[in-house]
């Protein structure tokens, strides 16, 4: 459940305790934003170890917008606004009280 998405520009090796998107039809950092704001904990099978196969990400509905510019303004409007709160959080925890 810890919920971890990675973008990778490269090939990569993965083993089988991993699940790969290659994005098609998609802006890849829109669909990064995307799986990064529904949660994958949410479509996850609530068992001892939680897990993610094709039942669970094939009957999973999306609405996107159809232009792939539209799809990169809402990704780097979200990735800027992640940046914001980590920089928040961060300005909080380097506070001292007195």
């Amino acid at each position: 459940m810890t919920n971890k998405t990675r973008i990778t520009g490269v090939s990569a090796y993965m083993d089988t305790n991993m699940m790969a998107l290659a994005p098609t039809g998609i802006d890849g950092e829109f669909l990064y934003e995307l799986i990064g704001t529904i949660g994958l904990s949410r479509i996850a099978d609530a068992s001892t170890i939680p897990q993610i196969n094709n039942k669970h990400i094939e009957p999973f509905v999306v609405t996107i917008p159809k232009s792939r510019k539209e799809q990169q303004v809402v990704a780097a409007f979200f990735a800027s606004l992640d940046n914001l709160i980590t920089l928040h959080q961060r300005k909080q925890g380097s506070v001292k009280c007195t």
